[in-house]
């Protein structure tokens, strides 16, 4: 419904939800009921007419259910343009109830017009009418208890009390017959709304469970599968995540004859910290590194925890090895800053090798051999340096 908006919080109850799923089809049934609102209005005021009512209470009474209808009107205009929600439907389902049950009294009213001398033909004419109207009323706003019970207490039972006050004065047979036909039908009508009404509130609230259900079902399965595919230490993806990013990765190259980078990382100095800090920082310091991992690659690569103190990148959008090695060295100036772990400084660093497929090949078995020899290559370059800087420093 145009203006009717789904703003359902999870923490709301389900009763709650059922309660504002009814009154979108109440608002949304009270629309494509005006018609039959206002033909009703012309149907009585007619009859009224041909009753012999005088003119000018037909005028007042027409006019005033024409003001009423006409704000009614502009109220479903507004509920239309406005966002209704679950936190603020309350006030208009109220207002439009109200409106609503105005406006029917004035079908209630009519009766009392009647002159005292009227036909019966002109009584049954108008009980058929209201009962015909009122029973309309009732059946399609069967999921709003309130609303039909208010429309048929104002509307109907006024027939039936203007036949049981005839029944007083006239003493005939007829108006007796006729308030207990129209007190039967009424009860015949609400009975058999209540079942509907018990069955339509029944199956929105049902359908609300299944919708919590499935949105369960459909939480638990996206939450096994993030368990299944990321490190549950550091929350990355892990090596399963990384190999089926591979093959898409790999799908999308082919389709565009493009290149892409993949990059093997190991942490140099890693067991020295365990053993100096223990599992609990060193823990706190893979956290620390693929956090800083994430936040050094662009959007557009892919992170991941192959396993211990090894990573591993896919470098997306290159032309070269050139724009691989830029990455390469925003990672080893990245690992090279100090972590800041509780109270210590630790600085571990690390080495990064490299391959690009399609040059060094085509699957992933062999572009890690090809990233991972480079990086082992790159280690030991980085530990002779670490030695002569010591040697250098213990003859100084």
């Amino acid at each position: 419904m145009v203006g009717v908006k789904d703003s359902v919080s999870g923490a709301s109850s389900i009763e709650e939800r059922a309660q504002y799923e009814r009154a979108q089809m109440y608002f949304s049934h009270a629309r494509g009921n005006m018609f039959y609102f206002l033909a009703g209005g012309l149907i009585i005021a007619i009859l009224l007419f041909v009753a012999e009512v005088p003119l000018w209470h037909i005028i007042i009474w027409f006019s005033l259910f024409v003001v009423v209808a006409a704000a009614l009107i502009f109220f479903e205009q507004s509920v239309a343009t406005t966002a209704i929600t679950l936190e603020n439907y309350r006030p208009y389902l109220n207002i439009r109830i109200a409106l609503g049950v105005f406006a029917t009294m004035f079908y209630g009213v009519a009766v009392f017009l009647l002159p005292s001398n009227v036909e019966h033909v002109i009584e049954l004419g108008l009980f058929l009418i209201l009962s015909t109207l009122v029973t309309l009323v009732t059946l399609s706003f069967a999921v709003m208890p309130r609303f039909y019970l208010l429309v048929n207490a104002v509307s109907l039972f006024p027939m039936s009390l203007y036949f049981l006050w005839k029944v007083s004065i006239q003493y005939d047979e007829y108006y007796m017959m006729m308030f207990c036909g129209s007190f039967i039908w009424q009860a015949m009508v609400l009975q058999k709304t209540r079942v509907i009404s018990q069955t339509a509130v029944e199956a929105i609230t049902l359908q609300q469970r299944l919708h919590d259900e499935i949105q369960e079902h459909k939480q638990a399965k996206e939450a096994i599968r993030h368990m299944a595919l990321h490190d549950p230490l550091t929350e990355i993806a892990n090596r399963r995540y990384f190999g089926e990013m591979f093959l898409h990765t790999v799908s999308i190259a082919m389709r565009n004859e493009s290149k892409f980078g993949l990059l093997s990382i190991d942490l140099n100095g890693f067991k020295p910290v365990n053993d100096r800090y223990g599992h609990t920082v060193g823990d706190e310091l893979l956290r620390a590194v693929a956090q800083r991992l994430v936040e050094t690659v662009r959007t557009s690569d892919f992170c991941a925890r192959i396993g211990g103190d090894e990573f591993a990148v896919i470098v997306n959008g290159i032309d070269d090895a050139a724009d691989v090695r830029d990455v390469v060295a925003k990672l080893q100036q990245a690992l090279a800053e100090p972590f800041e772990i509780g109270a210590d400084s630790i600085c571990i660093g690390g080495s990064v090798g490299c391959s690009i497929y399609p040059d060094d090949g085509n699957s992933l078995s062999e572009l890690i051999l090809v990233a991972d020899r480079n990086m082992y290559s790159e280690k030991r370059k980085s530990k002779k340096i670490r030695e002569l800087e010591i040697v250098l420093e213990s003859t100084d």
